[in-house]
Parts: C-alpha cells; sequence; structure tokens
C-alpha cells in the first residue's frame, strides 16, 4: 500500500477512546478535574486494524509482531480476529490537542515489514482493514 493511501486514511479515526488520568478516579471525576483546569476533555482518537487468521497456529507469529512493533495502544483477540489500535491525536491539559499521525504511519508500516517477514501470515495481511469495515473478504488494505 502506498504511503499516500494510508495517509489519507489517517486523517480520519475509526474510534474515539476514553483514558483515565487515574486508577482510582472515574470517567466522570477526570471530567471535572479537566474542568477545573479550564480545559474542554476530549476521548482520543484512534485508529484500529482488525485482521483474521486461518488457524491457530498464525497466533504465535501475530503476537510475536504485536510484542516487537512500536505504538501500539491496544490489542484485542478472539477467536480467529486480531484487533490492534494506534493513538491518532489526544488532548493534553498543557499543550492541547497532540497530533500522533505521523508517528502512527511509520509504526503501522513497520508493523506490516514484521508480518511481512513471517511465513505464511498473507491470509492475515491480505485481511488487514479498519475496524468499520465488513470482514468477509481478503481485500484489506494490503490485500
Amino acid at each position: 500500500m502506498k504511503k499516500s493511501k494510508l495517509t489519507q486514511l489517517l486523517s480520519l479515526h475509526t474510534e474515539e477512546r476514553d483514558f483515565f488520568i487515574s486508577p482510582i478516579m472515574s470517567k466522570c471525576q477526570a471530567i471535572e478535574a479537566v474542568e477545573i483546569l479550564q480545559g474542554a476533555y476530549s476521548p482520543a482518537k484512534t485508529f484500529t486494524l482488525k485482521g483474521r487468521i486461518e488457524w491457530f497456529g498464525d497466533r504465535k507469529a501475530v503476537f510475536d509482531c504485536i510484542a516487537k512493533a512500536k505504538g501500539i495502544i491496544h490489542v484485542y483477540f478472539w477467536d480467529f480476529t486480531f484487533e490492534i489500535t494506534w493513538l491518532l491525536e489526544n488532548t493534553d491539559a498543557c499543550e492541547g490537542v497532540l497530533d500522533h499521525r505521523e508517528d502512527a504511519i511509520t509504526f503501522i508500516n513497520e508493523f506490516i515489514m514484521l508480518l511481512r517477514q513471517k511465513d505464511d501470515l498473507h491470509v492475515f495481511i491480505q485481511s488487514l482493514k479498519t475496524i468499520d469495515q465488513y470482514d468477509g473478504e481478503r481485500n484489506g488494505l494490503w490485500a
């Protein structure tokens, strides 16, 4: 996939996620704390790719690539499906909105490179697509 297509894709986000300021603080308390600092609470914008593996033996190879990859903030695995999330944008109380899209492009390209170095992960690579797309075919971004 060309870098320009990935750049266009990352101009949007697939999800918004809430990150709590403290594990002992609820979401409502976190929002109140941000408002006291005279800021506006804003959930982080993230980008999630999902892909499916062909058989359970592929799990080890995908987990190995995830462990070596940079910038992944969340991984969800169930049955034959992986969901992998990168941070695109978040709001800092002092610095305002922080854009991480350039880093995300680099991290995703490195992750794809790691996947291509493994044997027999063609089904996973071809099925990789954004989380909001239908997952019935191997017609993902890198197919």
